[in-house]
């Protein structure tokens, strides 16, 4: 599973996971939570996200956007049996 970003903070991380095509929001939701047991990792929380895609503008003042990113951000803890 490709993995956008992951930082630490204290007592947790958060991991974004980027949605692919062919997959709803709540399919990709559950497949990033079953990931994330299976590496024996307890999830505080998810959240869906999105952002906007830009196109590369000839200046800093042209920008458009033409797609917007959707995704799960992932609030978890390892597990300490």
């Amino acid at each position: 599973m490709e993995t956008i970003k992951s930082i630490e903070h204290p007592g947790y991380f958060v991991t974004t996971h980027k949605k692919p095509d062919g997959y709803t929001l709540g399919d990709w939701n559950h497949m990033v939570k079953c990931y994330h047991t299976r590496q024996g990792r307890i999830i505080k929380e998810t959240v869906t996200y999105s952002s906007p895609v830009l196109d590369k503008p000839r200046t800093e003042y042209e920008p458009k956007e033409i797609d917007t990113e959707f995704g799960i951000e992932v609030i978890w803890r390892p597990w300490h049996g």
